[in-house]
């Protein structure tokens, strides 16, 4: 099964959905492995088959159920960061979807797009990172 987010206008995740891997296939014949015939999953079909049932103003994004923190739990490569789930965040910058902040003493780790306490962290590192960092 494949994946979806519905992202609202202020790029909230609004409900995940699964789309079956018939729909998302692109199936063609690998002449250079015996004329196997092979599928790669395309996001695009997925959009348009949901566009088609819950109207074409709608925005999604396709999402991995074994992305998280950037890894792959099953060795595969990771895809958008997270698995998000209703009221993470899709930033199209990053091409990610990140959690909700979990409070203001957070401030995000880019290379998982996950949040990280800065409870523990020195007054020293502190303002060491605010020459690094605005959002601190």
């Amino acid at each position: 099964m494949a994946h979806f987010a519905k992202i609202d206008s202020n790029s909230l995740v609004e409900d995940i959905v699964f789309v079956d891997n018939a729909i998302t296939a692109n199936v063609y014949i690998d002449a250079d492995d015996g004329d196997k015939e092979k599928s790669v999953e395309v996001e695009q079909k997925g959009i348009d088959y949901l566009k088609g049932i819950f109207g074409s103003n709608t925005v999604w994004k396709q999402c991995s159920f074994n992305t998280w923190s950037n890894k792959h739990k099953l060795g595969g490569t990771p895809f958008r960061f997270n698995m998000p789930e209703i009221g993470y965040t899709y930033d199209s910058l990053r091409d990610g979807f990140i959690p909700p902040k979990p409070g203001n003493d957070y401030i995000l780790i880019e290379k998982k797009l996950q949040w990280t306490s800065m409870m523990n962290f020195t007054s020293q590192y502190k303002e060491e990172l605010k020459t690094f960092r605005n959002d601190i």
